[in-house]
């Protein structure tokens, strides 16, 4: 399906710079791999550690509450324009409120340089599958399905896993420590692919409001990518959707929870490389759909790199 070839992008995370006493994805490494009396849930602390951030999140308010009860994270309820991609270098000339960049592979001089261009951060990565050049691929591996491709290095990574989920929270912290504002995990769409592990959308149901909930406890906002699926169910506790698919897929509906609860939908529309030249004619049937549902809509071409068009021309 082109909705789920388009999220087979995989990213990374950032250095971190800003002192937090946040772990990065370094100090989980050095750990004890996985932590045999964890049960995962968000509230767990490893003998010897400072507590971790998520131990905070009941003064930052509910993770249903919208921005928490004492306004602890980002929750956009209108922007004019966003970009996204998702390897660098980035494109600063984009016109963008707000910029969807990949974790890994940029550092916190550049979210300190975009942010003072009046940018909101959203720091990406995968949350779904692993591959080789993670910095915690070590960590997770025992945790992962078979190579999706044969000889190639990306797995699915079971998302029930204990290991998985403290690699995921140093990923939050690192992003925190980066300067990120919120995050975007994207590729939780496990359960509709032949992953080789017992993954469901209950499951994903489950992974996607762990890592609200750790994101809320960290001050990050959260984006639900991709997954219309799970619109319903991540509505309350995330603060916006973003999606690369729903008009080609027929699903835009299924955030009407998000635009109920005046939260924001962006959409980047995916166009073949070779139809770039006729973007302005795409663009005017693709915007005018746009605007019924209430998104604010992109065009990129499948790699989501550079090229960047948007509905008000920019």
């Amino acid at each position: 399906m082109l909705a789920r070839a388009r999220r087979r992008l995989l990213v990374s995370v950032l250095p971190g710079a800003l002192v937090c006493g946040c772990s990065t994805v370094g100090d989980v490494l050095a750990r004890a791999e996985g932590d045999s009396t964890s049960d995962g849930s968000d509230a767990d602390t490893t003998a010897g550690d400072a507590p971790r951030l998520d131990a905070a999140a009941p003064d930052l308010g509910p993770a249903d509450d919208a921005c928490g009860s004492m306004g602890a994270w980002w929750c956009p309820t209108t922007i004019a324009s966003w970009g996204v991609q998702r390897y660098v270098p980035i494109d600063d000339a984009v016109v963008a409120e707000v910029l969807s960049v990949p974790l890994f592979q940029i550092d916190a001089t550049d979210v300190a340089t975009w942010a003072s261009q009046g940018r909101t951060v959203v720091c990406s990565f995968s949350a779904g599958i692993s591959t080789w050049n993670d910095p915690d691929r070590a960590m997770v591996l025992d945790a992962t399905g078979p190579e999706i491709v044969p000889g190639q290095p990306e797995r699915w990574m079971d998302t029930t896993s204990p290991v998985v989920r403290e690699a995921m929270r140093a990923r939050l912290d690192q992003a925190v420590a980066s300067g990120c504002v919120a995050v975007e995990p994207f590729d939780l769409h496990g359960w509709l692919e032949q992953t080789g592990l017992a993954l469901t959308q209950q499951t994903a149901t489950d992974y996607a409001a762990f890592l609200a909930d750790a994101a809320h406890a960290r001050g990050l906002g959260f984006a639900l990518s991709g997954v219309p699926a799970l619109a319903d169910a991540l509505a309350a506790s995330s603060d916006l959707a973003i999606d690369y698919a729903c008009l080609v897929d027929d699903a835009c509906g299924a955030y009407d929870g998000f635009r109920e609860g005046g939260k924001l939908v962006l959409h980047a529309e995916v166009v073949a490389a070779e139809t770039v030249g006729n973007i302005e004619m795409i663009a005017a049937t693709v915007c005018a759909e746009s605007a019924a549902w209430s998104m604010t809509t992109i065009f990129k071409k499948p790699d989501l790199g550079v090229w960047h068009h948007a509905c008000n021309g920019a």
